[in-house]
């Protein structure tokens, strides 16, 4: 009797293993013909698994050439994006923003303009990107231990040295949408550096949360009030109110959820 027509078509599943099918299949064969299902329940376990490891195997490799490929693709648009900012950083040391237009971005960064819109939405867009770009550069190694209010520095006089183009966004965009672009930076800095005092205190995980919530929503809002009024105060004078206001009341924070709900940390 011949095998069942999955049975055959199986046996092609793979090149790799055809020598190996042969055998199982002439085995699958007879305990078919014999009717011995329960006897030779070990063939079709040893073709089930057969089949099983060929499809991982097949499986992976069109993962990872599909992931490969995809990698591959978003780092040449990271590529293609940077050096789009790049142009518009060295354009903006000759140019105000407004002069300044897309033909001007794509001859510079050598890309054409259909690439730069499916990229970008508009020179608006791009800013953004630029302007985040360079705050995470900025604050790399700024943002551990006692260092918060260097990094909060840091930001103040990134932002009052690009007064230009800080205010082409923030002319650009609501209150909201302004401070949402500090947050991810910010919240990072917040985040270590909350943590990092955390270590000794044990707050919840929980309350550590939202005060490092709290105080990156009140940072960010607080730095695009001081754009918004066109940063008469000067940097150093901001960071004295920051550290007035946030540099022991994080502390204090987690010191009274510890005095709520206990300490988490291992003695």
């Amino acid at each position: 009797m011949s095998l069942p027509r999955r049975f055959s078509m199986s046996r092609q599943a793979s090149s790799r293993h055809n020598r190996h099918l042969s055998s199982i299949c002439l085995e699958l064969s007879t305990a078919y013909t014999h009717r011995n299902y329960v006897k030779d329940l070990s063939i079709f376990h040893r073709l089930l698994i057969l089949f099983l490891c060929d499809f991982v195997y097949n499986n992976t490799r069109i993962y990872v050439f599909v992931n490969g490929a995809r990698m591959r693709n978003e780092e040449i648009s990271n590529e293609t994006k940077n050096r789009m900012a790049d142009a518009l950083k060295q354009l903006l040391s000759t140019k105000s923003p407004e002069k300044i237009t897309v033909k001007d971005i794509t001859t510079l960064a050598n890309v054409s303009r259909p690439t730069f819109y499916y990229h970008f939405k508009d020179l608006h867009a791009l800013t953004e990107f630029m302007f985040n770009r360079e705050l995470t550069d900025l604050l790399k190694g700024h943002c551990e231990g006692d260092s918060l209010s260097d990094a909060v520095l840091i930001i103040l006089r990134f932002l009052k040295k690009n007064t230009a183009f800080c205010t082409t966004i923030s002319e650009g965009v609501g209150y909201s949408e302004l401070s949402l672009l500090f947050d991810g930076c910010i919240e990072d800095m917040i985040s270590q550096y909350t943590h990092h005092l955390n270590e000794q205190i044990g707050a919840k995980e929980a309350d550590v949360a939202f005060i490092i919530d709290f105080y990156t929503k009140a940072l960010a809002g607080c730095l695009v009030t001081w754009m918004r009024s066109g940063m008469t105060t000067s940097p150093e004078e901001m960071q004295e109110l920051f550290l007035i206001a946030a540099d022991r009341t994080i502390s204090g924070a987690l010191k009274r959820s510890v005095e709520k709900h206990g300490s988490t940390k291992e003695d």
